[in-house]
């Protein structure tokens, strides 16, 4: 696993109250993003995001914490793998919600961020995204 520059791991985790604040409207434009580009992923989830939300804000949570120690980042990726197998994601899905993500932190937070705050969350979130794509099954032949 590639590793985050500490330069983006320390502004990470001076803007991280920031991010965290506003988790809920982050998880909503994220969603909104990812079902734009996969309308059929809408049918997955119920109407109340409020769980969905919560489980945003572990993923954000956990993920800072496991910054530069990458053991911890791979349980996380470990957890997210086993949590959504049942999908069958595929990487062309992983690298959506990828920029959905991105869109998403762009839309939300570029009052509340420097762009080199933007730019070392855009890391971290493509590091992450790219941990889960190497752990993602090609199916079946």
């Amino acid at each position: 696993m590639a590793i985050l520059r500490q330069i983006d791991v320390q502004l990470i985790k001076v803007s991280f109250n920031r991010v965290f604040a506003q988790k809920a409207a982050l998880a909503e434009k994220f969603y909104h993003h990812l079902f734009l580009e996969l309308p059929d992923a809408e049918a997955m989830f119920t109407r109340d995001f409020s769980h969905q939300t919560e489980m945003f804000a572990r993923v954000l949570t956990t993920g800072m914490q496991s910054l530069g120690r990458d053991r911890d980042m791979m349980v996380l990726v470990d957890n997210l793998l086993q949590r959504h197998k049942h999908l069958g994601l595929t990487l062309d899905q992983m690298y959506t919600a990828q920029r959905a993500l991105h869109l998403a932190f762009c839309e939300v937070m570029q009052a509340e961020l420097t762009a080199a705050e933007v730019s070392a969350w855009d890391n971290a979130i493509g590091r992450l995204c790219r941990a889960l794509a190497a752990g993602i099954e090609p199916p079946a032949a």
